[in-house]
């Protein structure tokens, strides 16, 4: 959503009557190197990987919603939300090509976001690491997501800053619902990347981006030596039993039967 307060005008919707038509299901590599497949829509359709229920669209494995720049020149991604194996939390993070660096205020009496920053992670450049993070609150991703229904994530993005919100589903703004939404009525986002606070051109790093729905298992993030230290005395080395992260992804498709998504919608928004 593009905006600055209210009266924001509805650009697209993406449902259940427009998803298959509105979306491109990719089957090439995964760039993160992930023990995974991606495959096409008809073959998605096929094997029951993505459908219609009710009025919901179904997306089997799958669980990371971000967008990108596909222009490699102004590369610039923003991960709405995105989290691993047993986390309770969501991470929101921006990834650019260029120079682009944020550091929110830490003075509690300037504080612009709810959500904690490390100190490691301000420099937003692939070549510099993590990126630009901020950690949703918990009961954001997992099983406490799931018990709750779901909720509602929102982006608010202009030349000046990206900020992120979400919404557990009994929080959800009421101008959300009537397609009236004013992010000044919202408070604080959870992660919000000032242009103010830090060294960062908003327009130029963050070119027109793509709305991806993406998942992988493993690769640079969760697999390798991430499999046995992620989360300390709740590693998935040891609450599995299975000494590598590959090792599982290919020999347990159990774990599968509950790994979707179920969306309600997709919408933007302009001022």
């Amino acid at each position: 959503m593009s905006s600055n307060g209210g009266d924001c005008k509805k650009l697209a919707t993406y449902d259940a009557s427009n998803w298959f038509a509105s979306f491109n299901y990719q089957d090439g590599p995964d760039p993160t190197e992930g023990t995974v497949d991606y495959v096409s829509l008809d073959e998605a359709k096929s094997s029951g990987l993505t459908r219609i229920v009710g009025n919901q669209v179904f997306m089997g494995v799958d669980n990371t919603t971000w967008t990108i720049n596909k222009d490699t020149s102004g590369y610039g991604e923003i991960d709405i939300v995105e989290s691993y194996s047993t986390l309770t939390n969501s991470f929101m993070t921006l990834h650019t090509k260029g120079e682009c660096s944020f550091v929110p205020p830490t003075n509690s009496n300037s504080k612009i976001q709810t959500g904690e920053v490390s100190e490691q992670d301000t420099n937003c450049q692939l070549d510099a690491g993590n990126g630009c993070s901020g950690v949703g609150p918990e009961g954001a991703y997992g099983d406490p997501f799931n018990a709750q229904g779901g909720g509602v994530y929102a982006m608010e993005w202009n030349e000046n800053f990206i900020r992120i919100y979400y919404f557990p589903r009994n929080s959800i703004p009421a101008d959300i619902t009537a397609e009236t939404p004013d992010p000044s009525k919202w408070g604080l986002p959870n992660a919000s990347f000032e242009k103010q606070h830090g060294g960062c051109d908003i327009t130029s790093n963050f070119p027109a981006q793509t709305i991806y729905f993406d998942t992988t298992f493993c690769g640079a993030e969760a697999g390798g030596q991430a499999w046995a230290s992620y989360g300390g005395e709740q590693d998935c080395q040891k609450l599995t039993g299975v000494r590598t992260c590959e090792q599982f992804a290919r020999t347990h498709p159990e774990v599968y039967d509950d790994a979707y998504w179920l969306v309600n919608y997709v919408k933007v928004f302009q001022k």
